[in-house]
């Protein structure tokens, strides 16, 4: 298991190297190499599957710089709300615009400069919703940073 590990948290940095965030989907190719996905309607995409990556890998005590520096270059602070990069394609970038807490919750959770929890309303979506229950959980058992 420790070399699945390994080489998992080694093609996470090629990713970000090559990349600037981790693709939502990427194929490994016979050869080793990393081509992005085309299962996905628009390959090279970095949103919704992708943001959750930083939150797994703090809750398993593993690859603390990758949770920081994707988490880092995925989102920009706005004034009008926290944007989170959806790359639409390997050539195009957009920000999302959004205030909530499930997305900040990552950045609570992996990011120093990110400031600590924010709060829960219910107005929340789903998603962002089970992202903050999550980081939470991921914050209890792996404990803060």
């Amino acid at each position: 298991w420790q070399a699945l590990l390994d080489d998992g948290l080694k093609l996470s940095r090629q990713l970000l190297d090559r990349y600037r965030v981790i693709p939502d989907w990427v194929r490994v190719q016979l050869n080793g190499d990393l081509a992005l996905s085309n299962i996905v309607q628009a390959p090279g995409r970095s949103g919704f599957d992708a943001i959750r990556i930083p939150m797994y890998l703090h809750w398993a005590g593993q690859g603390s710089d990758i949770a920081q520096h994707h988490w880092q270059r995925m989102q920009r602070p706005a004034s009008s709300g926290q944007q989170i990069l959806v790359r639409a394609s390997n050539q195009s970038v957009v920000y999302m615009t959004g205030q909530h807490a499930g997305y900040a919750a990552i950045g609570a959770l992996v990011d120093p400069s990110t400031p600590r929890w924010p709060s829960a309303t219910l107005a929340h979506d789903y998603y962002p919703a089970a992202l903050q229950l999550l980081s939470r959980m991921a914050a209890a058992e792996g404990g803060l940073r």
